[in-house]
């Protein structure tokens, strides 16, 4: 079953309801202009323990996840795509740090000075315009080139998440997957 949530304003930015960060992929190919509408796919999404999910499930529905949602954390991981989209576009900004493919750890391009080489694009914007609100992704990853990214979108419009709740895990499944213990996760070690 899929559901499509409401991350306008706030929602995105002050309640965090949903997050992007912590090896969530964004399939998303800067433009050259920013259009004022925008859709692009992300890989995994956590939805936060504050999340008013009987907001968009029935009671039958919010049911099925009850033994999910009640482990201590509380989280759920969207481990599979999900759709995130933009309306009223008025600008942004962003700024790519490609990763070293030959770096099993996911470092980082150097140049021969030993800093980080990054391309950025911005896309200008009237910042007087009323109901300007701002979207940041810091710390998410670009799919191609593979990329560390800040993007930086304002927008006038309605923003929303949409996924699968068949690809929801809870927190100890999401660990476990990734060949992670669960107890080890619980007491911060490797």
């Amino acid at each position: 079953m899929r559901i499509k949530v409401d991350l306008t304003r706030e929602r995105f930015s002050e309640l965090r309801l949903v997050s992007f960060y912590d090896s969530k992929t964004l399939f998303f190919q800067p433009p050259r202009e920013l259009p004022s509408s925008l859709s692009f796919e992300v890989w995994g999404a956590d939805i936060l323990p504050e999340f008013p999910w009987s907001e968009y499930l029935s009671q039958e529905d919010l049911a099925k996840l009850g033994t999910k949602l009640s482990e201590p954390r509380g989280m759920l991981t969207v481990k599979g795509l999900g759709i995130l989209s933009f309306e009223g576009l008025q600008g942004g900004y962003c700024s790519l740090t490609p990763r070293d493919p030959s770096d099993i750890r996911g470092g980082f391009f150097t140049m021969a000075n030993g800093k980080q080489y990054s391309v950025k694009r911005e896309w200008p914007y009237d910042k007087d315009i009323d109901g300007l609100h701002c979207y940041a992704f810091e710390g998410a990853d670009i799919d191609f080139p593979r990329s560390g990214a800040m993007l930086y979108f304002y927008a006038t419009g309605s923003v929303s998440f949409e996924f699968d709740l068949e690809d929801c895990l809870s927190f100890s499944e999401y660990w476990c997957s990734r060949g992670y213990m669960y107890e080890s996760a619980k007491q911060n070690k490797p």
